[in-house]
């Protein structure tokens, strides 16, 4: 099933709105050396991150701890407004043609709907995941890639807080795709990301 990318008018952005639909939920990609599914990968990530934040007092909101949910990307980010949270982070792996391609993306929110504060809220989430991205790298020792201002993630449309998507490598990469289920790699990741939350100012 489908639903609206984005919750502002065409007349506020002709490009990504209201009428732009798209799916739900996607499948995600698979380890193309490990054969594991990046949807298990990204939850073992996610629950090094939940342990690691927790164990300097953060509270975390988890969107899903097990596989067997029923969540659209909307449904997701509602889950992070209705927290109040400090910030959403989406925690993805990616895929490339190219086998060779390694590295951190980060994605954070673009024009949006035009409006003064949402642009302001652009600039703030992308300055946050510039900061980010250094510590993630720094961490793990990836390649820094981009950070990318973007109105097609319908999980970032709809967040009404800052919200982050990282992209933790690429699956497609023989290297990376092994590393990414490593758990000392995995808490590596979830290191950079917490020594980031310890040190930047969210509010």
């Amino acid at each position: 099933e489908k639903e609206s990318c984005a919750p502002w008018s065409a007349s506020e952005n002709s490009n990504v709105n209201s009428d732009t639909m798209k799916a739900k939920c996607t499948s995600g990609t698979t380890g193309a050396y490990t054969g594991i599914p990046e949807y298990v990968t990204v939850l073992e990530i996610s629950k090094k991150i939940e342990a690691t934040l927790e164990s300097y007092g953060a509270e975390v909101v988890m969107v899903r701890d097990n596989h067997d949910v029923n969540l659209s990307n909307i449904d997701r980010a509602q889950i992070g407004n209705e927290a109040g949270a400090d910030v959403t982070l989406r925690i993805h792996c990616n895929g490339s043609d190219n086998s060779s391609v390694s590295g951190i993306d980060l994605y954070t929110r673009g024009t949006g709907d035009g409006s003064t504060e949402y642009i302001q809220r652009s600039k703030k989430d992308y300055e946050f995941a510039c900061e980010l991205i250094d510590y993630i790298v720094e961490a793990t020792g990836a390649k820094k890639r981009n950070v990318t201002k973007t109105d097609t993630y319908t999980g970032i449309n709809w967040s009404e807080v800052p919200c982050i998507i990282i992209e933790c490598g690429f699956m497609s990469n023989e290297t990376e795709d092994n590393l990414l289920n490593d758990a000392e790699y995995q808490q590596k990741i979830a290191n950079g990301i917490a020594n980031w939350l310890l040190t930047t100012e969210l509010i």
